[in-house]
């Protein structure tokens, strides 16, 4: 009787610490799993400072994930326990309420939707950077930008408030949506500058453009939705089709048709502002000033370009894919389909062969091997038709797999080592896995020990 007590005394604590074992183990991967509020997951190498900045070190380098502080003034450290700040993550400072922001002079680029959304009056970017990518101040109140003349790449103020800019003769490109839907009044684009990209001055209130004669390339519907009503173009810009891909070979009127409103009037062969006016000055006694030498060309009075979006609208605002499916990620414009011209994501036209649409309002499926190219994140996409444009995102959303990646899973802990955290938890794998062999040992023992007392 003793010893069948014994046995299930024994049995009872062997279980009991093979329970206990395992939820200390499941515990130790919970707690290695952060997230900021901005939804990053990171390893317990993510740190925050007492102002809020989430940061990772990276090779004796700085990167900032995220920001979850409350002060709305904000500076950002040129350095963090003494190592540089070098990159800030897109969205890392994104709807976060800021109403200023001092941006260190140790970046070189500020990435997509960095500052998007938020109450910014102002501006100014540090010498250094050369890239301000797409959307990165979007929809804030900037009424004045500061750009230093090491920018080569120049975008990201689409929605905001600016009447005028200047732009430093650094400046080789302007990105998609660049300064769209603000106000500026005029522009002077520097010589320097070789491509405009599409929609980068779309709806604003220019009256008058000069191309300078190094764009070798320029966007559709770059200059639309603006009072133009005099432009100057030098010959043989083509009209850039998809962004940074094909281009077509146009004519003058195509030129304008496709980039400008209509009634625009090309003005040809006008003095630069230094060249001397020819001298063909009517004498004094003439009160009637010296006609122009110029020859006007109307732009043909239909244009491609959509008007300003009024009430065309997603059906689904917000439509999400997972790395991996097979199937494809559907958006539903109320626009009719008679009137559909393109679709772009993240500010780029798709090409066709990625695409479907079909009638029914204006649906558009993308193709599975069309969004397994693109990385996880969040998309902006938009169904342009004649008569508007309907904004949605896409969600693209990765697949969890077992691989090692700078991302704890918060999925029940595998067998495999190379996913635990790299705080030395592996001796408490093999401390489980040793107790789980004794256990059964020791059950087994007490089964033949049970067998042969019986006998």
């Amino acid at each position: 009787m003793v010893g069948k007590r014994n046995t299930f005394i024994n049995s009872i604590v062997w279980i009991l610490l093979i329970v206990l074992l395992c939820t200390n183990l499941l515990s130790v991967h919970v707690q290695a799993a952060e997230t900021t509020e901005e939804g990053f997951e990171y390893i317990e190498e993510a740190e925050t400072t007492e102002e809020g900045f989430v940061y990772v070190e990276e090779n004796d380098t700085i990167t900032i994930i995220g920001y979850s502080g409350t002060n709305k003034d904000v500076e950002i450290p040129e350095k963090i326990n003494g190592k540089p700040v070098t990159v800030i993550e897109r969205l890392a400072f994104a709807e976060k309420g800021l109403t200023s922001v001092i941006i260190p002079n140790s970046l070189t680029r500020i990435e997509e939707y960095t500052f998007s959304d938020n109450q910014l009056t102002s501006v100014t970017i540090p010498n250094g950077v050369t890239r301000i990518e797409e959307y990165a101040f979007k929809n804030n109140q900037l009424t004045s930008v500061t750009i230093p003349d090491s920018v080569i790449y120049l975008s990201g103020f689409n929605d905001n408030r600016l009447t005028s800019i200047t732009i430093p003769s650094s400046v080789k490109t302007f990105g998609n949506y660049a300064f769209s839907n603000n106000q500026l009044t005029s522009v002077t684009i520097p010589s320097s500058v070789e491509g405009i990209s599409t929609w980068a001055f779309y709806n604003n209130q220019l009256t008058t453009v000069t191309i300078p004669e190094s764009v070798t390339a320029i966007g559709m519907y770059s200059f639309t939705e603006n009072p133009i009503t005099n432009v100057s173009i030098p010959d043989g810009i083509p009209i850039l089709a998809v962004p940074f891909g094909f281009t077509v070979d146009p004519t003058m009127e195509q030129i304008l048709e496709a980039c400008f409103d209509p009634g625009v009037t090309l003005i040809e062969d006008v003095p630069a502002p230094n060249e001397p006016i020819p001298d063909e000055t009517p004498a004094p006694s003439e009160s009637k000033p010296t006609e122009p030498t110029t020859t006007p060309t109307t732009a043909p009075t239909t244009t491609p370009a959509p008007a300003e979006p009024v009430e065309i609208e997603m059906v689904e605002a917000t439509v999400g894919w997972t790395t991996g499916s097979d199937q494809p990620a559907v958006f539903t414009s109320n626009a009719e389909f008679a009137d559909f011209l393109h679709v772009t994501v993240d500010g780029n036209i798709v090409d066709a062969e990625n695409y479907e649409v079909k009638e029914g309002s204006t649906i558009i499926s993308f193709k599975p091997r069309f969004l397994a190219a693109l990385s996880a994140g969040s998309y902006p996409v938009e169904i342009v038709s004649k008569t508007g444009v309907a904004k949605g995102v896409l969600e693209i959303k990765a697949q969890v797999t077992p691989e090692p990646v700078n991302v704890t899973p918060t999925t029940q802990p595998t067998q495999s080592t190379e996913t635990l955290p790299r705080t030395g938890e592996n001796s408490g794998l093999y401390l489980w896995l040793a107790l789980v062999f004794l256990s059964a040992s020791g059950l087994l023992y007490a089964a033949r020990k049970k067998k042969v007392s019986k006998q």
